[in-house]
């Protein structure tokens, strides 16, 4: 499976390449979500006062500050309407994935990162250009399956067209895994 990014390159199925990707999947729906009205989560890391805030405070690393700060809340909202526990979600992955995407920050991701929050069409283009065959969501918590299928670029695009069918329906979508029914 291939994946277009909002540069054009592609992206292959490769454990690196998820990784990358899930970081700017996670990048793009966190924007949109502190984006949407009404919000799905009450911050604003990505826009100007975010950055202006935390821009003095982290010099060289304020877009790794605003991915962590974004990142954090949209954890608590999925957690809240999805629950902890033995379940996963774009914004809590299992500590490996975790370890791998904190790994993957380098001068690249971050300059991807500054093309995704421009504004709210480059992040829906991302969206659009990862989403698979088109997914309608609905509102609340979605499962996608078992916690395995998080190695699968298949899973990735799917979940990258609920996030965009949601914020097109202008509802709130909580993908998540579970081995637990």
């Amino acid at each position: 499976m291939l994946c277009i990014d909002t540069l054009g390159g592609l992206y292959l199925n490769t454990d690196r390449q998820i990784i990358r990707h899930i970081t700017l999947l996670r990048v793009a729906v966190g924007f949109l979500g502190e984006q949407s009205a009404p919000k799905w989560w009450n911050c604003s890391f990505f826009d100007t006062s975010g950055r202006t805030f935390l821009a003095p405070v982290f010099p060289r690393t304020y877009v790794r500050a605003q991915y962590q700060g974004v990142v954090a809340a949209a954890a608590l909202a999925h957690d809240d309407h999805i629950g902890v526990g033995n379940v996963f979600h774009l914004f809590r992955l299992p500590e490996n994935f975790e370890q791998d995407i904190h790994a993957a920050f380098d001068d690249d991701i971050i300059g991807e990162i500054a093309n995704l929050v421009k504004d709210s069409d480059a992040a829906t283009q991302f969206l659009s250009g990862c989403a698979g065959s088109t997914h309608k969501a609905s509102s609340g918590p979605a499962k996608i399956g078992e916690i395995a299928l998080l190695r699968s670029m298949s899973t990735w695009e799917q979940i990258a067209s609920l996030y965009l069918s949601s914020f097109n329906q202008k509802l709130n979508t909580y993908p998540f895994f579970s081995d637990k029914e």
